[in-house]
């Protein structure tokens, strides 16, 4: 899987925000942007994979970055409802993979018949 289709994006250095925390991979020396809410984050490098800790700027604390009770309300609402319709997808999901599967094992029986006739008319 590519860094973009894990959500990373390279970006020129004269585009990285102010606000975002800078740091460097310890492992590989491969610098690295974030937004301030990731500090103290574990994350993998998207250079050479090993796990890296997102620095907490100095003169900051980690409850600086966060978010109000309304919004943290409004993200479990929005995350609750995007796991109900991933639920419902994976049920569907689910129901086509059997179906598929019992399709699936009727044909092969028909074809068995059919080997079967053919083997006898030779």
């Amino acid at each position: 899987m590519s860094n973009e289709d894990k959500g990373f994006v390279e970006i020129d250095s004269d585009q990285v925000p102010a606000t975002d925390i800078v740091f460097q991979c310890p492992h590989c020396g491969k610098q690295h942007s974030i937004d301030p809410r990731g500090a103290g984050l574990t994350i993998n490098c998207t250079a050479c994979d090993e796990l890296i800790t997102v620095p907490i700027p100095p003169g900051t604390d980690i409850s600086d970055f966060d978010e109000s009770g309304e919004h943290a309300d409004a993200l479990v609402m929005h995350l609750r409802r995007a796991l109900h319709r991933a639920e419902t997808r994976v049920h569907d999901l689910e129901a086509k993979i059997s179906a598929l599967s019992k399709a699936r094992a009727e044909l092969s029986a028909a074809l068995t018949k059919v080997i079967a006739l053919l083997d006898e008319d030779i």
